[in-house]
């Protein structure tokens, strides 16, 4: 992947705070710097809580759906 791809990818996931993806390009390397400063917006927990929330609210809903009538 092109190091200015890795760069906006990192921006728009909010994982990574770069801001400029012309500064997180190491030029000597080829690729982006191993370093690059982590967001912490939310805690790996509460992200991992929220994840199997949904999951669970997806299979109650597939349920319910599923019920209603028969699958041939």
């Amino acid at each position: 992947m092109a190091p200015p791809l890795q760069a906006t990818l990192g921006m728009f996931t909010g994982t990574y705070s770069g801001t400029d993806p012309g500064m997180l390009y190491d030029a000597d390397i080829g690729a982006m710097y191993s370093s690059i400063p982590r967001t912490d917006y939310i805690s790996p927990s509460f992200s991992m809580f929220g994840w199997m929330f949904f999951t669970f609210i997806l299979l109650i809903i597939g349920i319910i759906r599923f019920q209603k009538r028969e699958v041939k």
